[in-house]
């Protein structure tokens, strides 16, 4: 074998590691998710924070988005604020945005 066959060689063994190892990261699947809830005020339980809870693989955070809302107000199966006003509309698009 001569210096350039073994140059190209190993070149060619170098493209299959490197066509391996992007294979493998590449098949390999993320879970991301955004979920919305509130936690009630320690001192007035009428009043909730909301909170984006963020789950990467199966590792989940809370951030407070800081909008404050009446307890009663929030609907946890649509994970957005109940009612029609101005400011419950401008809470649910900040909830969208942090989406």
């Amino acid at each position: 074998m001569t210096t350039c066959g073994a140059l190209n060689n190993s070149g060619e063994r170098a493209q299959i590691i490197s066509k391996t190892i992007k294979k493998c990261c590449m098949e390999q699947t993320h879970t991301f998710a955004v979920d919305f809830l509130v936690r009630k005020s320690k001192t007035d339980k009428s009043i909730a924070f909301i909170y984006a809870r963020i789950t990467l693989d199966g590792e989940s955070r809370e951030i407070s988005i800081q909008e404050e809302i009446k307890t009663k107000d929030w609907d946890a199966k649509k994970e957005a604020v109940k009612g029609r006003s101005i400011e419950v509309q401008s809470i649910n698009e900040h909830i969208e945005s942090v989406r």
